[in-house]
């Protein structure tokens, strides 16, 4: 039983939304931490390409929203970006955090976590982006403990082309069959619909093209105990705490 599939007689995989983000600011090494506390089977955390081609982590294209900084992240280097304040957003006891690069989440996650890796799409930026995750997941040794995925196929397909050979995973809000053709034609391992696609019927689909299939972003304990039941085997989620309790006293 491979670590993103649910184990045969327990329940679905409590992955953390870049990290435990309804607690601590996302996409940081506390975040990472938290939800390693709080009792996650895994962590998702999101990759741009900084200007001197590292992989960094954080969710959207630009500095804005999560950080001290303005404009693209690919316009500066990682020396530029470790400067920028990545917590100060979400309040005052949270000044002083930084953006972490890919290879110290992945340093911080060994033999702690697995991790999901979603590449985000920005051309022409993103074009260095899988080569450079790739890298990345060879010298920290991880290889093995990541799933890569992303909402863009041509960035699954050139993760392969650069000799990726983690396993990965398709994003989508579009409804079957194009989300479980799509991710059975790039040899993924995994199928991650948005939660309002989800039902017995997309379910029965992905598992009969032998596909994992992993849910986002689910907070609510209801639905998780809903998807669980249906047998989906990732829960994706800002409150890894809250939806384990949930799943632990949840009948199925």
């Amino acid at each position: 039983m491979t670590w993103w599939r649910r184990p045969p007689e327990g329940p679905a995989r409590i992955v953390a939304h870049r990290g435990a983000s309804g607690y601590v600011p996302e996409n940081t090494l506390l975040a990472f931490q938290r939800a390693y506390e709080l009792g996650a089977d895994a962590i998702e955390c999101d990759v741009h390409l900084s200007a001197d081609g590292q992989p960094v982590v954080i969710h959207d294209r630009t500095l804005d929203r999560t950080t001290s900084g303005r404009g693209p992240v690919s316009a500066l280097t990682v020396a530029e970006l470790r400067m920028l304040d990545a917590g100060a957003w979400r309040g005052p006891e949270f000044a002083g955090l930084r953006l972490p690069t890919l290879a110290e989440v992945l340093d911080w996650a060994r033999g702690r976590l697995p991790v999901v890796i979603e590449l985000k799409s920005d051309p022409p930026h993103d074009r260095a982006l899988p080569g450079a995750v790739w890298a990345v997941l060879r010298e920290t040794a991880m290889e093995d403990r990541c799933l890569v995925i992303s909402f863009a196929p041509d960035l699954l397909r050139a993760f392969r082309a650069a000799g990726g050979e983690s396993p990965i995973g398709l994003l989508g809000m579009r409804p079957d069959p194009d989300l479980i053709a799509g991710a059975r034609d790039l040899g993924a391992v995994m199928a991650l619909p948005y939660v309002g696609l989800v039902d017995e019927r997309l379910v029965a689909r992905a598992k009969a093209a032998g596909l994992g299939l992993g849910v986002w972003t689910v907070n609510d304990p209801e639905t998780a105990q809903r998807l669980d039941r249906l047998g989906v085997d990732a829960i994706t989620t800002d409150y890894p705490d809250r939806l384990r309790a949930a799943l632990r006293a949840g009948v199925r």
